[in-house]
């Protein structure tokens, strides 16, 4: 089987953009809570199954097609956000998957304020997620308006860290520490840096 290039991998993932947002469109207007609305959740998930991606892309996809399927947004209790679950067969020893999924438009932060990117999606714009659908959920990059955007690995933050809250489980060495959750602490000339997570180079280039 021919290997994906950048430009086919580039090109299936708005393939599968553009099926999100040009097959059909969930009502978001609508009032929840309603039989109207029932309805309508009922409708739309019986049309999204019905919606998979061009045969063109069965030397890639694993099944030959993938079918779209609807995932829950939790502010309205129901699954209406639409998007795809498949596993590309990118010449690795195993399946590689991914997860496209649009935008919540009713995503709000930890604050209850809408996230910027819901305010894009409810005034008209169409933002999809790539992330790989593994136990790490890493992102991959985002789709916007058509145009793909590839996600920028992330390194370290200055905040200075107080080695005696919470820390010195997992010491590998004396200027490295693993707090309780897991993030790796670094100490550079007595001001402590925590690692945020990060995007490995091999995983983002194995997408694009």
């Amino acid at each position: 089987m021919p290997q994906m290039t950048n430009e086919q991998r580039v090109g299936f993932l708005l393939h599968v953009f553009s099926l999100i947002f040009t097959k059909i469109r969930f009502p978001f207007n609508k009032q929840p809570g309603t039989q109207e609305f029932a309805q309508l959740v009922h409708d739309y998930q019986n049309r999204v199954q019905q919606i998979k991606t061009d045969i063109v892309w069965a030397p890639w996809v694993i099944g030959d097609q993938a079918t779209a399927r609807t995932f829950k947004c939790h502010e309205v209790g129901a699954n209406i956000l639409m998007g795809f679950d498949i596993n590309l067969d990118l010449g690795l020893p195993n399946p590689y998957p991914i997860r496209v999924i649009e935008q919540n438009p009713f995503k709000r932060d930890y604050h209850g304020n809408l996230k910027q990117t819901a305010i894009m999606a409810q005034r008209g714009h169409q933002i999809a997620w790539v992330i790989r659908n593994d136990r790490t959920n890493q992102f991959l990059g985002k789709i916007q308006d058509g145009v793909f955007e590839l996600s920028k690995p992330r390194a370290y933050t200055n905040k200075v860290i107080t080695p005696l809250q919470g820390m010195g489980a997992g010491i590998t060495r004396p200027d490295q520490r693993t707090d309780q959750y897991g993030v790796n602490h670094y100490n550079e000339g007595g001001e402590w840096i925590s690692e945020l997570n990060t995007i490995g180079k091999d995983d983002v280039l194995g997408i694009v």
